[in-house]
């Protein structure tokens, strides 16, 4: 991961912990997908794609979370639940959060 990207994922993880998430994991290397943040509120378990764009003009960063990426993540999510102790019990949702000069947006997937 580079820095700027490395940085992403801070502002995510900061920005989750003052909403009142517990970071459970990061970069998570699981069945050929990468979970970027695992975090952890009451009864939801949040799976978090990071995704980020230094510029606008360079596109959205949602665009960046095609199927293939999002079946991936979806795979390594299972995983992680299957092999973590109490995660089935949780709801489970997955999100992209979206890391813009702006601010940063979450977006739900499926």
């Amino acid at each position: 991961m580079n820095e700027r990207g490395a940085r992403a994922e801070a502002r995510v993880r900061e920005h989750l912990v003052a909403a009142g998430y517990r970071i459970l994991a990061t970069n998570v290397r699981l069945a050929g997908g990468e979970l970027d943040i695992v975090a952890r509120r009451g009864p939801q378990l949040l799976i978090c794609e990071v995704r980020m764009r230094s510029r606008n003009d360079f596109g959205d960063p949602l665009e960046t979370v095609d199927r293939l990426k999002a079946s991936r993540i979806r795979r390594a999510a299972q995983m992680w639940i299957a092999r973590t102790p109490g995660a089935r019990r949780l709801e489970v949702a997955l999100q992209v959060a979206a890391v813009r000069p702006d601010g940063i947006e979450f977006v739900a997937f499926e």
